[in-house]
């Protein structure tokens, strides 16, 4: 049986193992720029399958613009390709309803292909690309 429950706060949540989970594998496979984010404000959308957390949506919440602003989202490879996320991304839109939000932001890696893909199945569209500079060392003296 499957569930999802919201979370206003990650602290002391089921989402926490599975976003580090997440993050972890993202990492792994290099789509996720050693940078690994979770704010103990942000709020949690997770799918449980007989009380095991499956998949996670975590997001911010702005409400001065009227967005929510996806940390990261993820499913536990065993239960990938069998629509909980997509469960989860029509609770993401009620939730966002209730709020008052207008718009629901997030993105990827550049090069992570499957997430890119899931995005457009369920409506979202590129819109901007963000560019990184890595500031090099002061120069000794």
């Amino acid at each position: 049986m499957a569930r999802i429950e919201y979370y206003d706060g990650l602290q002391h949540t089921p989402a926490i193992p599975i976003l580090v989970q997440g993050w972890h594998e993202l990492l792994l496979a290099g789509k996720a720029d050693n940078v690994c984010i979770i704010n103990w404000d942000h709020h949690a959308l997770v799918m449980f399958k007989d009380d095991d957390p499956v998949s996670v949506i975590s997001f911010n919440v702005a409400k001065w613009v009227k967005t929510a602003y996806i940390q990261i989202g993820y499913t536990k490879p065993a239960y990938r390709k069998l629509g909980l996320y997509r469960m989860l991304w029509v609770k993401l839109i009620e939730k966002c309803q209730e709020l008052e939000l207008a718009i629901i932001e997030g993105g990827t890696h550049l090069d992570n292909t499957e997430s890119r893909a899931m995005m457009a199945a369920l409506g979202r569209r590129e819109f901007s690309v963000f560019t990184r500079f890595n500031v090099p060392p002061k120069p000794k003296p």
